[in-house]
């Protein structure tokens, strides 16, 4: 327990800078985002807004959350709608920590110092998967927090939008520990200790030209569910959970597990030699 807590601790401590990196980045593009409010929410801005939204054909409004209710006067909907983008970030954070994690082990040469060690491999692993999702939570969550405190300092109406922003985060957590499950298991379970991020970027991106298609076709409407993205699109994402919101989620738990145990299973049985 004591060799699992040291690689834990010492890969959180290895990716700490790049954390408070991005952490710095995305906190001053929200801040540069937020200080667009006044202007997007003058009654001038909306009415022009309206006057080009209607000229969109209805699917390709659908497609990009243009659909229902559409209001940059409501600074919670102006804030939704712009996280759309801090996603697309940390998703690529998670894939990029999650899908290099392991095979920087082999690209440094420490993992020829490491098997000298009494360590199992199955312990090395899982120890980089659990630092791998307390990185991608932490860094959710302070853009989540700062998020919540940006919003109160140019918020008039009074009300907090607690929940919502609670919702909001569980959602995209989710898509964010699916994403590096994902190349975590990649990198793993290849016969060479693989960067598995390119892979899984384009998967991501490939998944969320699913998600538009299924709003446009509503012949391949059922491929949203292949698109965990667009199952919690940022614009919906602060409504309460509906019984699907459950079941997906669930799924999405239980296909990261299958992907981890694959992973720990697989890589406790290579051969490092050959790597």
């Amino acid at each position: 327990m004591r060799v699992f807590l040291n690689l834990y601790k010492f890969e959180l401590r290895q990716n700490l800078k790049s954390v408070l990196i991005w952490s710095a980045v995305l906190a001053a593009v929200l801040v540069g985002f937020m200080a667009l409010f006044p202007n997007f929410s003058s009654p001038d801005f909306q009415a022009l807004t309206e006057a080009k939204i209607k000229v969109i054909p209805p699917s390709l409004r659908s497609a990009f959350g243009l659909d229902s209710y559409f209001d940059f006067r409501n600074i919670l909907f102006f804030y939704i709608y712009m996280f759309q983008y801090f996603v697309i970030g940390i998703v690529v954070f998670s894939i990029i920590t999650a899908g290099t994690i392991l095979s920087k082990e082999h690209e440094e040469k420490h993992i020829d110092y490491l098997a000298t060690k009494p360590i199992k491999k199955e312990s090395l692993v899982f120890s980089k998967y659990l630092a791998t999702l307390s990185l991608i939570v932490a860094l959710s969550l302070f853009v989540s927090v700062f998020g919540f405190i940006i919003v109160q300092i140019f918020n008039k109406t009074g009300n907090l939008y607690f929940l919502e922003q609670v919702r909001l985060f569980l959602r995209m957590t989710a898509i964010y520990i699916f994403f590096s499950s994902v190349a975590f298991f990649a990198s793993a379970v290849a016969r060479r200790t693989i960067n598995s991020s390119m892979l899984v970027i384009g998967i991501f991106f490939v998944s969320y030209l699913f998600g538009v298609m299924s709003k446009i076709l509503d012949a391949v409407a059922n491929l949203k569910y292949l698109s965990p993205s667009f199952m919690f699109e940022t614009v919906n994402a602060t409504n309460p959970f509906s019984q699907t919101d459950y079941f997906y989620i669930a799924g999405l738990l239980v296909a990261c597990f299958l992907m981890v145990f694959f992973a720990v299973k697989r890589y406790g049985s290579k051969d490092l030699s050959l790597q």
